[in-house]
Order: structure tokens, then sequence, then C-alpha cells
């Protein structure tokens, strides 16, 4: 599971170029989850140990995005049932100046439907949690990530 922190960005596009529409002074948090679908198998011969194999389902991203409720926008999108495209990214501190580099996480989700709000409060302002599910577009996949980091490993 993937959330959010501060300086992320967050995209819902629902024309064809992903990463355009920024929810720029309404987004508060996101989070993500990546369901592999991976399951060990028992085979008789082997008791209770899982065998060298495993199986594989279909990958299920899911995950909610709040927003402040400044207007019907993201209502509209989900009561026409309309696939959207959603970004999460967060840019660092710059890394190299020649090409300009800065640390970046991003996550794309190609094509989301987001799902019937649940309806509250933060303080005294209004929010919705939208949550959505990604589907694998014809061609694509269901989730893309780029990383850009100036070390060897990654530090969990």
């Amino acid at each position: 599971m993937i959330r959010s922190k501060s300086g992320n960005l967050v995209f819902l596009d629902t024309t064809l170029t992903l990463g355009t529409t920024q929810l720029t002074g309404k987004a508060r948090s996101f989070s993500l989850t990546i369901d592999n679908a991976i399951e060990d198998k028992y085979f008789a011969e082997t008791g209770l140990d899982a065998g060298a194999d495993f199986g594989r389902g279909a990958q299920r991203i899911t995950g909610e995005v709040v927003l402040e409720a400044l207007n019907d926008n993201e209502f509209a999108i989900m009561r026409a049932n309309t696939a959207t495209k959603l970004r999460f990214q967060n840019t660092g501190a710059n890394i190299g100046a020649t090409p300009t580099t800065d640390y970046l996480q991003q996550l794309d989700v190609p094509q989301a439907k987001l799902n019937s709000p649940a309806m509250g409060y933060a303080g005294n302002n209004r929010i919705y949690t939208f949550p959505f599910i990604g589907e694998k577009p014809l061609a694509a996949q269901a989730i893309t990530s780029k990383t850009v980091t100036a070390t060897a490993t990654v530090v969990a």
C-alpha cells in the first residue's frame, strides 16, 4: 500500500493525455494498493509445504482519493461512469544538472473508475473520499511506476 505525504501532486484526467489536469488546492490525500493475486500452490504429494510453482490471478489496483468539496467536477465524472486517468507524483530535490534531473516517484493508473464517495469533514471543510479501481486498458498495463533516485539502492 502506498499512502500520500506532503509534496505530492494528484492529476485526474478524462482526456487522452495523462498528467495534464492537476487537482490544485483540492486533493487532501490518497492511498493506493496493488494486489498481484499471487498464491502458493499446494500439491497432494508435498503435504503441507507449498510447491515451487505459484498461481497468479489478475492484478488488482484499488485506492482512494480524498478531495475537498469545492465543486461537482468529480461527482459528474463518477455519475457518468467516465474512465479517468490518475497520476500520483512527488518530485524531490535536484540531483543532476546536465540534464536537469530531480528525485521522482510517479505512479500512473491509465484507466480508473471513481466510485461513490464517502462524505465527511476535515475540520470545518467538507471532504469526499472517492474510492477507485484501476482497470487494465487494451494493450497497456493497469499501473506503471517511474522512480528516479541518485543512490544505487533504495532504502525502505
